[in-house]
C-alpha cells in the first residue's frame, strides 16, 4: 500500500492526464458499486480514503495493481468533484468479439447520451462504435453506462472507415433519416439481416451526407407531436425492436 497526502504528488497529475485522454488501456471508474462489480484483474490502480472498509477488495487485486491510501483532499483532487466517492480506480477494458448487431454513433456530442446508448446496447446484445464526438470512456459516459462499457463491445473509430469495413464484412448498414426512401422501423426489422449496423446521427445535424450515401437502407421511427427524439432514446427503441423481432423469430423455429 502506498500513501499520498499531497495534492501535488506526481500520481495526481497522472490521474488528471488519464481523465483528459482516456483509453482502453487506462480510464477512470468511480464508486463502490461499479468497482466492486468488475473483474479485479481489470484494475490497474486503486485509490481509497478508507483502507479498512475495502480491505477485502484490495486483497483480490493482482500483484501488479497499484494500491493507494489517500487523504480526503487528495481524493477530491483525483475525482474532480467536491463530494467524491471513497473509492476510485484506473481500469482497462477487454473488448468482447465484434457482435452481429451494432449501433454506430456519428459524432454524438453528449457523453450522457453515449453512455446511455452503451448501457442499452449491453441490455440488448449490441455493440457500439463511436465516430468522433464524446468519448465513450470519458468519466460522464462511463457513469451513464453504469459500468456497462467494461463488458460491452465499444470502440472509438473513424466512422467512414468503420462503415466501409463493416460492409466488406457482410454487415447491412441502416441509417436513421426521414426522407422519401425511408421505411418505418417495424417494417425494417421484419426481415432483419443476420449482421446489421444502425447509424444514429449527431444531436444537431443527424447523419453526415457521406454516411448517408453508404447506407443500404434508411429507417425512421414514427412519432407524433414532436419533431425528433433524443439520440439515446431513438437508439434504445431501435435496439429493442430489433431484439424483440429476432427473439420472436427464434421462438417460431
Amino acid at each position: 500500500m502506498k500513501y499520498i497526502t499531497s495534492r501535488k504528488n506526481p500520481v495526481v497529475g497522472q490521474i488528471n492526464s488519464i481523465r483528459t485522454k482516456p483509453s482502453e488501456e487506462a480510464f477512470l471508474l468511480q464508486g463502490e458499486k461499479f468497482i466492486n462489480d468488475i473483474d479485479p484483474s481489470d484494475i490497474k490502480m486503486l485509490f481509497t480514503t478508507d483502507e479498512k472498509k475495502y480491505a477485502s477488495l484490495f486483497e483480490k487485486l493482482p500483484q501488479n495493481s497499484e494500491k493507494f491510501l489517500v487523504t480526503a483532499e487528495v481524493m477530491e483532487k483525483l475525482s474532480g468533484t467536491v463530494s467524491p466517492s471513497s473509492l476510485l480506480a484506473v481500469v482497462c477494458k477487454k473488448n468482447p468479439p465484434l457482435p452481429k448487431k451494432l449501433i454506430l454513433l456519428d459524432c454524438l456530442q453528449d457523453p450522457g447520451n453515449v453512455g446511455t446508448v452503451v448501457r442499452t446496447a449491453k441490455a440488448f446484445g449490441f455493440g457500439v462504435i463511436c465516430g468522433g464526438g464524446a468519448d465513450p470512456l470519458s468519466e460522464k459516459s462511463v457513469r451513464s453506462s453504469a459500468g456497462a462499457c467494461l463488458t460491452t463491445f465499444v470502440k472509438k473509430l473513424p466512422m467512414i472507415d468503420s462503415v466501409e469495413s463493416l460492409k466488406k464484412n457482410g454487415y447491412a448498414i441502416y441509417g436513421t433519416a426521414l426522407n422519401q426512401y425511408s421505411c418505418d422501423l417495424q417494417s425494417a426489422v421484419e426481415n432483419l439481416p443476420e449482421k446489421v449496423a444502425f447509424i444514429i446521427g449527431s444531436e444537431g445535424k443527424g447523419m453526415s451526407p457521406k454516411l448517408f450515401s453508404l447506407c443500404d437502407k434508411t429507417v425512421y421511427i414514427p412519432i407524433e407531436g414532436v419533431e425528433s427524439l433524443n439520440a439515446a432514446v431513438a437508439a434504445g427503441i431501435i435496439m429493442y425492436e430489433s431484439s424483440a423481432k429476432i427473439k420472436s423469430k427464434e421462438r417460431l423455429l
